[in-house]
Order: structure tokens, then C-alpha cells, then sequence
């Protein structure tokens, strides 16, 4: 009886062994794609408080944070990344406009601007092409 448990049990093992290649190349790919999707939400994230810096540059907010060293340290990527991302930033801090809503007294929705500028499309091209630049053989 515990004989017939065993060969139920095997069959399952067995099996999965005889697809171990194909099943490595997937499971391989998947964590490519998860630490590329990792590293870029770090990035993204990096460049809502590089435009956090600029937009907020006359505020102490940032004065003390110590998240672009944890960062830079976590991404470890070449400074032409950070550099890149910051320009960005400075430009996307810089556009941010003021308030037409009377209430505000033309006070600029800096922290807003700086999650739409993180979360859009032109800082996702600018890390396809980062990234772009990265693979490609020299």
C-alpha cells in the first residue's frame, strides 16, 4: 500500500524533472524581468525626489534626506543615469505651473507635479532609453 503512495508521488517528481530545462530558461527570464522591474521603480522613485529637490529647492524639506545616497547605492547604476534623470527632473520641477484656482493665490502644486512627472511617460522613456544605451555593445 505505501508502495502505491510512493509511485503517486514519484510520477508528479518525475515529470517536473524531465521539463527542469525549459522550466529554468522561463524561471530565469522571469527574474531578469522582475529585477528590471525592480530597478526601474527604484529609478522612478529616485526621480520624484530629484524633482522633489528642485521643485522644493528654497524649502528645508530636503536638506537633511538621505535618499539619493540609499538610491545610488541600492540602483547602482553609471552617473550618466543620475545625471540624466536629474536634468529631467530640474526641467519637469521647473514646468510645474501655478494654481488658476483663485482659493491658492497662484501657489504652484509642487508635490503633484512632481508624482505626475515620476509616474509619465517622458521619465519611462528616458530609463527605455538609459537602459537601451546600457545593452547595446560598443
Amino acid at each position: 500500500m505505501l508502495e502505491k503512495y510512493h509511485r503517486i508521488l514519484f510520477l508528479p517528481l518525475l515529470i517536473m524533472a524531465g521539463c527542469g530545462s525549459k522550466g529554468d530558461a522561463k524561471k530565469q527570464a522571469k527574474i531578469q524581468d522582475t529585477t528590471y522591474q525592480v530597478k526601474y521603480k527604484l529609478f522612478k522613485e529616485y526621480a520624484l525626489c530629484s524633482c522633489m529637490k528642485y521643485a522644493f529647492k528654497d524649502d528645508t524639506i530636503m536638506q537633511n534626506d538621505i535618499s539619493f545616497t540609499i538610491y545610488h547605492q541600492i540602483t547602482d547604476e553609471s552617473p550618466e543615469w543620475y545625471k540624466s534623470i536629474d536634468s529631467l527632473s530640474k526641467i519637469a520641477a521647473s514646468r510645474i505651473e501655478p494654481s488658476q484656482i483663485a482659493d491658492y493665490n497662484g501657489k504652484k502644486p509642487r508635490l503633484q507635479g512632481c508624482i505626475t512627472y515620476a509616474q509619465g511617460m517622458q521619465l519611462d522613456s528616458l530609463l527605455r532609453s538609459l537602459d537601451k544605451k546600457k545593452s547595446t555593445p560598443q
